[in-house]
């Protein structure tokens, strides 16, 4: 029988919620960054992948690339291009 795999939980400090909801927010943002932010908004708040998926239109392996670099580099750096 197939199980589901635990995903490390994104916990985020109040600063780091209003960073990011002023980030989705933004008329100036680049378009990636907004999605991004949204992406980690969703996920810390318990939101399923599947459903950020649909909402945000983003593939499953992106949403976990950019969960999985926020996770291991931080916030700030999950939002950005570069590695």
């Amino acid at each position: 029988m197939p199980r589901k795999t635990q995903k490390a939980k994104l916990v985020l400090s109040k600063e780091q919620q209003e960073d990011l909801k002023k980030t989705v927010q933004s008329r100036k943002a680049p378009i990636r960054e907004v999605q991004r932010a949204h992406i980690l908004l969703r996920y810390s708040e318990g939101m399923p992948i599947t459903e950020i998926e649909k909402m945000t239109h983003v593939s499953r392996p992106t949403i976990y690339k950019w969960m999985e670099k926020s996770l291991a580099m931080g916030i700030e750096e999950g939002l950005k291009d570069k590695y």
